[in-house]
């Protein structure tokens, strides 16, 4: 469940029934993509592939306060995060965030010898890998620089992800929000950061189109404007200028999913 102002995730404060809650709901709904539930566990971390083929990762045994992925087919890297016992308003919060290029979707996993795993995403073709431990859950991230820390009430997560430098990537991110994802928030805004060190501020509503509920403010889907990658070029070039233009180079591939879910 998501809702645009900032209300509870779910009802159910079970980590487990909770996330499969997220996964099952969706941010993205793909009707050409349908997948087989399934689970796999290798050295302490859990990955999950859900209907909409949704890839999500956690740790197979974890603590209180956490951090939980998803990872969609068009760039897209969610980060749920658990703090410990209370109202889920004040004790869980999200990330969002949305890569390029975005050519390669594979729900190829690989378990390694020394018990990570190795999940290749949407905007590349070398993986990211997770490994068990609740602080470094996130060993590498291709064309990504990864800072993590512990999870706690006030650090927002605990996790800071930016493009490497020359590395081809552009990062959409939403940042942080309690008690749900900052994407779902009409009000909020999103913020495109590429691999040269600028940064480019947008509204929400200039991102997304947000599909409500009867009573006018909950969001049931949110879906992103540009869906092909000439379409948010050319946005990007008349919006980001100066010192804020933005490099578009990785911008070359071809359609993507624009859908993404709220309550159903």
């Amino acid at each position: 469940m998501i809702e645009s102002d900032g209300l509870e995730f779910g009802k159910d404060k079970s980590m487990m029934i909770l996330f499969l809650i997220i996964l099952l709901t969706g941010l993205e709904a793909f009707a050409q993509n349908t997948c087989r539930f399934r689970q796999n566990h290798h050295g302490g971390v859990q990955v999950t592939v859900n209907f909409r083929c949704q890839l999500g990762v956690q740790q197979s045994r974890q603590g209180s306060f956490n951090r939980q992925y998803i990872m969609g087919t068009a760039g897209q890297f969610d980060v749920f995060v658990n703090m410990g016992n209370g109202p889920l308003s004040e004790t869980t919060g999200g990330r969002n965030y949305i890569f390029w290029p975005n050519t390669n979707w594979s729900r190829q996993r690989t378990n390694n010898a020394d018990g990570s795993v190795s999940v290749y995403p949407s905007w590349a073709s070398k993986p990211v890998v997770f490994q068990k431990g609740e602080v470094k859950d996130i060993r590498s991230m291709p064309g990504i620089r990864v800072r993590l820390e512990k999870v706690t009430k006030v650090n927002k997560g605990g996790i800071d992800l930016e493009p490497l430098p020359n590395s081809g990537t552009l990062m959409l991110s939403g940042g942080y929000q309690r008690g749900t994802y900052p994407f779902a928030i009409r009000n909020r805004s999103s913020t495109f950061y590429d691999d040269r060190g600028a940064s480019c501020k947008i509204p929400n509503t200039d991102l997304f189109d947000y599909e409500l509920e009867s009573d006018g403010r909950t969001v049931n889907r949110y879906f992103f404007k540009y869906p092909s990658d000439q379409a948010l070029r050319s946005f990007l070039r008349h919006r980001c200028k100066g010192k804020h233009a933005l490099n578009l180079g990785m911008l070359n591939s071809g359609n993507r999913a624009q859908e993404h879910g709220g309550r159903r």
